[in-house]
C-alpha cells in the first residue's frame, strides 16, 4: 500500500482478471484473456506475455468500439480462423477482453 497525505491507497487489483487467461469454461473452444492496446504504431500484431496474455496492438483508435472489432479481427487472422469463430465474451469498453475461440 502507499501512504497519501493521512490516506491509504490500494493498488489494482489487475491481477483478478489475469488469474485464468485460459479457460475451457464452455462446450467447445476456449476462452483468451487479451490484452489490447489502441492507436499503435505497429501493423496489427498478436504476442503473449510471458503471463499467457495475449497482447493485441491495433491502429484504431479506442472510439466507438472500433479498436475491440480490430482486436478481434487481428486475433482471428493470427489463429487462423474465420472472424465468426471470435466471440467477445467480456471487456467491451475495457483495455482487457476476453474473447472466446472456437
Amino acid at each position: 500500500m502507499v501512504a497519501v497525505a493521512g490516506s491509504t491507497l490500494r493498488p489494482r487489483r489487475l491481477w483478478l482478471t489475469l488469474t485464468r487467461p485460459v479457460e475451457e469454461d464452455r462446450e467447445v473452444g476456449r476462452t483468451l484473456t487479451v490484452l489490447v492496446k489502441p492507436a499503435s504504431r505497429r501493423d496489427p500484431l498478436v504476442d503473449e506475455n510471458a503471463d499467457g496474455v495475449w497482447v493485441v496492438h491495433v491502429r484504431e483508435p479506442p472510439v466507438d468500439r472500433r479498436a475491440t472489432r480490430a482486436a478481434g479481427e487481428a486475433l482471428a487472422a493470427h489463429l487462423g480462423l474465420p472472424r465468426s469463430a471470435v466471440t467477445l465474451v467480456s471487456g467491451a469498453t475495457s483495455r482487457y477482453k476476453r474473447f472466446h475461440v472456437e
